[in-house]
């Protein structure tokens, strides 16, 4: 209605206005698109991007009719979201009694993370940190380092600390030669006026040969220290020690097995080492969290955010009896897609949509009673798989069969073959 107002009262200077702003002259054209997807089958404007002229003479000599084009599309947009409504209601019923599908076991596991004291496993080291940083105060050796903008390994400096722990994190040699680079004593004032935006620049000074230095990644050295003051003592001792250490999974097998490696001839440490070593197993840990998995299962139907159903795997409800029968009225001669607008007058769209509420709700009733009662059921309704859309490959994956009159379920069996 605004862009209406715009076209018969708008003032040069306003459109002048709209022309330069880019962003909104495109969500003008994608309105007036939207608007034609819905009505171009029930109207004789051409694509507003072909004949603008057209739909400024409609605005300005056929305002009411405008209005009514414009509800129309409306209408018929909330006609599709019932009809995806219905549809999700019932792929949930049927996807409830789907068979799970087991996930795939790969050689060196799908989550290669884990937090010991929550029991948690994460697919990646960065979503460990992550939680480890959160609820455990971790931090990494990058943000622990890195104190001032100067890489004391390679002899740059950064312009802030933020920056230089990015190069950190990033540099493969920078952390293990930490301490190597020893700036000059004239430099704190070419420090002081380094810019925050500034290139990194090299900073004057010398350079030594790093020696064996406690700050590698692949190892903890707070845990190492802890583990060679150990007296002789149970394993499980041990064990205690090493969860009491917030590191990743790889850096703690390193560490138990660098203590080992340090101590040849102690047969309690090997002994305790190799069972810890084999403790520090994923699997052996905690259970994945759900938590995504109930992310993607959220829609967002308002927004014109279409569902994702996945495909059923094939099963069947073994039914021991023959079931109840019902009957269904014909579905209209349209229907309206779920994942694009469709054009057609408004009586049938609500027909439509109305007709598949009705139909998804007879269905998911006549599952839900087979479920209980160990029955069949039938539907009666001539063009049923036509109308249901995509429901219809869903219920043959439940084991239903399509006919001309319409549905039914699996067949009945013997009792001893109802499991």
């Amino acid at each position: 209605m605004y862009l209406r107002l715009l076209v018969t009262a708008g003032p040069d200077e306003l459109w002048a206005v709209i022309r330069a702003d880019t962003a909104y002259l495109s969500a003008l054209r994608g309105s007036l698109e939207w608007i034609f997807s819905w009505t171009h089958r029930t109207c004789t404007l051409q694509h507003p991007l072909d004949d603008w002229q057209q739909w400024c003479v409609f605005m300005r000599e056929q305002p009411g009719r405008y209005k009514g084009l414009l509800l129309r599309a409306q209408a018929l947009a909330n006609c599709r979201q019932r009809v995806i409504a219905a549809l999700d209601g019932l792929y949930r019923a049927l996807r409830a009694q789907a068979p799970v599908a087991a996930p795939e076991c790969t050689q060196g596991g799908t989550m290669p993370e884990a937090c010991i004291p929550c029991a948690k496993l994460f697919p990646s080291r960065v979503a460990w940190a992550g939680h480890a940083a959160r609820v455990h105060g971790y931090r990494s050796r990058a943000f622990l380092l890195g104190r001032s903008p100067l890489c004391l390994a390679c002899g740059r400096t950064y312009g802030t600390v933020g920056r230089l722990r990015r190069h950190l994190l990033c540099s493969a040699r920078c952390i293990p030669n930490w301490g190597s680079f020893s700036p000059a004593e004239n430099t704190g004032d070419l420090l002081a006026c380094n810019h925050p935006q500034m290139p990194p620049f090299s900073v004057p000074g010398s350079f030594a040969t790093p020696e064996t230095s406690m700050n590698r990644e692949d190892f903890s050295s707070v845990l190492l220290t802890e583990l060679n003051a150990l007296p002789v003592c149970d394993e499980s001792v041990v064990w205690d020690t090493v969860i009491e250490v917030i590191e990743p999974l790889q850096t703690l097998r390193t560490t138990v097995q660098r203590w080992a490696d340090d101590h040849p001839g102690v047969e309690w440490i090997h002994r305790a080492a190799d069972n810890v070593l084999l403790l520090l197993d994923p699997d052996l840990i905690g259970e994945p969290s759900n938590t995504s998995r109930v992310k993607v299962e959220r829609q967002a139907f308002a927004n014109d955010a279409c569902p994702t159903w996945a495909s059923l795997p094939p099963f069947n409800l073994p039914a021991s009896k023959a079931g109840p029968g019902f009957d269904l009225q014909s579905p209209p001669p349209v229907i309206i897609s779920h994942f694009a607008p469709t054009s057609v007058s408004l009586r049938l769209g609500l027909a439509y949509s109305t007709w598949l509420e009705q139909a998804c709700s007879i269905l998911a009733q006549g599952f839900e009673l087979a479920i209980q009662e160990g029955c069949g059921f039938q539907v009666h309704c001539e063009g049923l798989a036509l109308g249901l859309g995509p429901a219809k490959d869903w219920l043959v994956a439940a084991g239903f069969t399509f006919c001309k009159s319409g549905l039914r379920s699996s067949f009945p069996v013997s009792l001893e073959f109802n499991c």
